[in-house]
């Protein structure tokens, strides 16, 4: 995504890294702003995972 940045007071425009989850449906589901590579994945997983954990509990009523 091409947008502004900030490093050290300058502003300036680049790259951001941004992560789209899509749902079944292809909806957009969660969108990560902060993309720590390090811990991205985990992060993922995790937001995946509770995601699932809701759309069970709305199918169950």
């Amino acid at each position: 995504v091409w947008g502004l940045k900030n490093k050290f007071g300058k502003i300036y425009w680049g790259t951001n890294r941004l992560t789209f989850l899509i749902d079944e449906e292809g909806k957009i589901a969660h969108i990560f702003t902060k993309v720590n590579t390090a811990e991205h994945a985990k992060e993922i997983i995790e937001t995946f995972e509770s995601l699932e954990l809701e759309q069970e509990t709305d199918q169950d009523y």
